[in-house]
C-alpha cells in the first residue's frame, strides 16, 4: 500500500478525470479515495484526489474506498 506522500505524488491538478480527480492519466479510480498505509490507533489514512486532502478514518464500516497497489 502507498504512503499518502506516495499517493500525493499521483496528484495532478491540471488532469479532471471522469469522476472529477485530479490524477494522472495513467490511473483511473472506480472509488472515492484510495486507503494509505498509515494507521494510528482504529483509524486508516486515505488520499482524497478531488481537493488533494489527506485525511483518516475509521478501518471498520462501509466505506467504498480503494487499495491501489504501488510498486517501487
Amino acid at each position: 500500500m502507498p504512503t499518502q506522500d506516495e499517493l500525493a505524488g499521483l496528484y495532478d491538478s491540471a488532469v479532471t478525470g471522469k469522476n472529477g480527480n485530479h490524477l494522472t492519466n495513467f490511473i483511473e479510480l472506480t472509488g472515492c479515495c484510495p486507503w494509505a498505509s498509515e494507521t494510528r490507533g482504529s483509524e486508516a489514512a486515505y488520499f482524497y484526489f478531488y481537493n488533494s486532502y489527506r485525511l483518516w478514518t475509521q478501518q471498520t464500516g462501509d466505506i467504498s474506498y480503494r487499495a491501489l497497489p504501488v510498486r517501487s
